[in-house]
């Protein structure tokens, strides 16, 4: 997100193990966090505290299709005017994909646009083999070999030819020593939408005065969210 949007300010909150495994209590405690801030930063006139935008880049299927466990918390900041955007999932498939299924309802008439759910693409503009496809997902954007900043680490996997004398070698899949890595997925288009996102409230609040990022009451960042995605209502 930092790549698309460099002047928006990125807080970064750790929900999934460094195995892919992610627990919902830990992502379910965040979101929840998340909304306490924003419900401080609203009632206290704090703009420093508010969060207008998050980024979720996980999931899961519910076996039994009752609804996210999620709904709750995200409704309600949804409510609040934050703009929720969420990964539809890579498994090709059309099966609903918690949160991103979210996307499906429609928010209440004065609250903030619905859930964005984000397809991805590949450089040419195609949708990506992976990218699951259903009628949550209205935005897609690059998910494939997308470049991006990664802590350095030296994994367990080699090189298939190294020739020391020449200081030659194949690529060794998973060492990361020089900053960046190369990754597809969902997870990787939707930040890129969230930055687009911040881009344009970025700009109406610096264009109207009266949806200023300073003003921070559920009412102006409502309207602010709706301004920024006239498209998505």
């Amino acid at each position: 997100m930092r790549q698309a949007a460099p002047r928006a300010r990125v807080l970064a909150i750790r929900a999934v193990h460094s195995d892919k495994i992610g627990y919902s209590g830990d992502a379910l405690t965040a979101l929840t966090e998340i909304l306490h801030q924003v419900t401080e930063a609203q009632e206290n006139g704090c703009p420093e505290k508010m969060i207008d935008i998050v980024s979720f880049s996980a999931g899961y299927y519910d076996e039994w299709d009752e609804g996210s466990e999620f709904a709750g918390v995200i409704e309600d900041l949804v409510a609040r005017g934050v703009v929720f955007v969420a990964a539809a999932g890579n498994e090709s498939t059309a099966r609903p994909f918690h949160p991103a299924w979210l996307a499906t309802r429609a928010g209440a008439k004065n609250s903030g646009p619905r859930v964005i759910a984000v397809g991805a693409l590949n450089p040419d503009g195609s949708k990506a083999l992976f990218s699951n496809e259903n009628r949550a997902v209205r935005v897609w954007a690059s998910g494939v070999n997308v470049v991006s900043t990664f802590p350095v680490a030296d994994g367990s996997e080699t090189a298939e030819r190294v020739v020391p004398a020449r200081n030659r070698a194949s690529l060794d899949p998973d060492k990361f020593t020089g900053d960046y890595a190369v990754w597809s997925g969902t997870s990787f288009a939707t930040p890129l939408v969230a930055a687009e996102v911040a881009n344009r409230l970025l700009r109406i609040g610096e264009k109207q005065a009266k949806l200023a990022l300073t003003k921070v009451d559920s009412k102006t960042t409502v309207n602010r969210a709706r301004a920024a995605l006239p498209e998505l209502p």
